[in-house]
């Protein structure tokens, strides 16, 4: 009689139930993250919030998918149940090590939250916006339009730096030397004032520039003009922006404006 359970288990009518399963499961997390892409772009300001949703969907999806066919469509005895699941961890544990500390890494990382899609983090030696999280990698995309994969289990093990956190606005940097002597008073208010005209640049936080000394063989003073950017997708156009609009206002004879970060 155990045989005949067993054989059960892979009747013609447990074959077109998983199917069914399968395809409904598929279509429900396509259907919800397009859903979230379009809403996010209708809803710019919340899309951080809209888009971290879709990994969380798709976890809490795949599981009860899970439990649904193993427990509502295949029902094997308990014997088989334990016998299986004790095989399976075994296969796991020898053969899938790292898959294993990828998908642990990112169920930690969902609920954990360290970063969220959107958010500019660096991680693995790469910069850039974090554009999918699921229970194996971050996917980032860098300034220069590449997508970089990272396993979860390595951005775990790493420090991780996110620079807006769920925010859509973030503090950039422009830094600039002025070579030769210089007022720096007088750069410092034109750098100011420089940033305030960027259309890139969040008005409602403070502008601030740091000055430090960096003479050497010749006169230089270092400036760093710290702003938030109305959105951080835009950080290195605004960047761009503000170092072009200060070296047409500070750049005076016999000095030179250089170094942007």
């Amino acid at each position: 009689m155990p045989d005949e359970k067993i054989l059960e288990l892979f009747s013609v009518a447990n074959a077109l139930s998983l199917s069914a399963l399968l395809v409904a499961t598929l279509l429900s997390v396509t259907i919800y993250r397009r859903l979230a892409d379009f809403v996010a772009r209708k809803l710019p300001k919340w899309r951080f919030q809209i888009l971290g949703s879709v990994p969380i969907l798709r976890l809490i999806a795949w599981l009860l998918a899970t439990l649904i066919a193993v427990f509502g469509v295949l029902k094997p005895p308990q014997e088989s149940l334990i016998a299986v699941a004790a095989s399976l961890g075994l296969a796991l544990g020898l053969a899938i090590q790292d898959i294993v500390k990828n998908v642990l890494a990112g169920i930690v990382m969902i609920f954990q939250r360290p970063l969220t899609v959107g958010d500019m983090v660096s991680a693995g030696g790469h910069y850039g916006e974090v554009v999918g999280m699921d229970l194996m990698a971050i996917r980032l995309r860098t300034f220069d339009d590449s997508i970089v994969t990272i396993p979860n289990a390595l951005a775990c093990q790493e420090a991780l730096l996110n620079s807006n956190s769920g925010s859509v606005h973030e503090l950039v940097k422009v830094e600039f030397t002025v070579l030769g002597d210089v007022d720096v008073a007088q750069v410092t208010r034109l750098a100011s004032e420089a940033a305030a005209c960027s259309p890139y640049v969040f008005l409602k936080s403070p502008i601030f520039v740091i000055v430090e000394d960096r003479t050497e063989r010749r006169r230089a003073t270092r400036f760093t003009v710290k702003a938030y950017v109305i959105d951080v997708r835009l950080e290195r156009a605004m960047a761009t922006d503000v170092f072009t609009r200060i070296t047409r206002t500070v750049a005076l004879p016999d000095t030179l404006v250089m170094d942007v970060a």
